[in-house]
């Protein structure tokens, strides 16, 4: 139906090809005469990045096995700021919209708290967010060298890193009964135009049913 206000996440690691796939997904939809918006959900702001390897000379293909814990005052910043993104944006566009699609979604700023040493925020955060119900989630994944060959000397993290995160993401998607039913695991190592494909066959499946595609 249009105007529902549709909600379609794309999650998974940094380089995995969330950004691509979502922007894809935009204008196909909208050619097929959707009101379509992208949102990029990370608010962008370099203070609340990973901090770099201390040092200026450290090189980026050498970074540190683990990220340093997020000091207190940006990890509620960064609440904050996402409870205006979830709490008050999201809403308005889903009101505006035939369709939402979400650059990154609660998954992928949950496990980052995790990552920087901030559980419960990370906690709150999916508390606040386990009534947002996504229609279609996407979950791009993707192995060490394809992140190595995407990213080469400058990947953010170490693989532990990226490997630790990963897992971070399986719990986080068995957590939620709600999101686990929708959410479809795609290799982030296909082709742009195969993975838009098989995505969009699951957004129209999602959709068709209105529960648990098969």
């Amino acid at each position: 139906m249009r105007g529902s206000g549709r909600l379609i996440a794309v999650i998974g690691l940094d380089g995995s090809g969330k950004t691509t796939l979502a922007r894809e997904l935009v204008e196909t939809l909208r050619e097929e005469g959707y009101r379509v918006c992208y949102l990029h959900v990370w608010p962008r702001i370099p203070r609340l990045r990973p901090s770099p390897p201390r040092g200026s000379g450290a090189p980026r293909s050498r970074p540190p096995s683990s990220l340093p814990r997020l000091p207190l005052g940006r990890a509620v910043l960064l609440l904050l700021l996402l409870w205006g993104i979830f709490c008050i944006r999201l809403p308005y566009l889903l009101r505006r919209y035939d369709v939402v699609v979400c650059d990154r979604f609660l998954h992928d700023l949950v496990t980052y708290l995790q990552l920087r040493g901030r559980n419960g925020m990370a906690a709150t955060l999916l508390h606040l967010g386990r009534s947002l119900l996504p229609q279609a989630i996407l979950w791009l994944r993707v192995s060490q060298e394809v992140l190595a060959a995407r990213k080469g000397a400058e990947r953010e993290h170490a693989p532990e890193v990226y490997a630790r995160w990963d897992r971070l993401y399986e719990e986080l998607v068995s957590a939620v009964p709600a999101w686990r039913r929708v959410t479809r695991p795609l290799d982030g190592a296909l082709p742009v135009s195969e993975l838009r494909e098989v995505a969009r066959a699951w957004i129209r499946k999602a959709w068709e049913t209105g529960s648990e595609p098969s």
